[in-house]
């Protein structure tokens, strides 16, 4: 179950492939926090570089990447790969923290306020997405052959 509401965040359950690409701008005006609970195990890809961008501070813990660029971008590639890239709406003023814990829960959570002007999304193994203001994306065109 993937969800994004006013007050939480994004939530990804369980070995799912999960991306959003939308336009708008990024600010962040505390710091990104990256947390990994004991039990879980995070296989970084190659490639993977940190990168911040002016004024956000980022922990990482071993074995983790995180990318954060100049034009938005919050990347983790792990089991799970969550990609938030260009443009999206969103205004943050409060500490972010970003969690693994055991089964494979990626979450993201913060007491944030969310405005997404455009977005679009691919969500795969028939996984839902709420965003507060805007209707509940369901994939329904999926085929069987």
């Amino acid at each position: 179950m993937a969800s994004v509401t006013a007050g939480v965040g994004l939530e990804v359950t369980a070995g799912v492939g999960f991306e959003v690409t939308a336009r708008v701008g990024l600010e962040v005006t505390a710091r990104v926090g990256l947390e990994v609970m004991a039990g879980v195990e995070l296989e970084v890809m190659a490639g993977v570089e940190l990168e911040v961008m002016a004024g956000v501070e980022l922990e990482v813990m071993p074995g983790v990447g995180l990318e954060v660029t100049a034009d938005i971008g919050l990347e983790v590639t792990a089991d799970i790969g969550l990609e938030v890239t260009a443009d999206v709406g969103l205004e943050v003023t409060v500490d972010i923290g970003l969690e693994v814990i055991s089964g494979v829960e990626l979450e993201v959570t913060a007491d944030i306020g969310l405005e997404v002007t455009e977005v679009e999304l691919e969500v795969t193994a028939g996984v839902g997405l709420e965003i507060s203001g805007i209707p509940q994306a369901a994939p329904q065109d999926f085929k069987r052959t």
